[in-house]
């Protein structure tokens, strides 16, 4: 029998599963829901977190800088990502750099 495999993330990639159709609001800002995030155009999308990488590292520093965000935090993000399907559901991968804010 095979194991079942995870995502594992590199450097500062993030995953999200995205959420559909529920508008938001955000203090005076309205989110509204998106079914299809190739047809958003410039408006942001909304998801939630699944995996997280390590971080970037520091080439100045030799450090590794870690990720700001952790799984289970909604998100809204931009279009610069790529989706996917894996096991059965649809996840889009971006980096850290493209996430706008954390709902909270």
């Amino acid at each position: 029998m095979e194991q079942p495999q995870t995502l594992s993330p590199l450097g500062d990639a993030v995953i999200v599963e995205i959420v559909k159709g529920e508008t938001q609001r955000m203090g005076a800002i309205e989110i509204p829901p998106t079914a299809d995030p190739k047809r958003a155009g410039n408006q942001l999308l909304t998801g939630k977190i699944v995996a997280v990488g390590p971080g970037r590292w520091n080439s100045t520093t030799g450090e590794r800088m870690p990720v700001k965000v952790a799984v289970g935090q909604k998100i809204m993000f931009g279009q610069q990502c790529a989706d996917f399907k894996y096991a059965g559901s649809q996840y889009l991968a971006m980096k850290e750099s493209n996430i706008a804010a954390i709902i909270e």
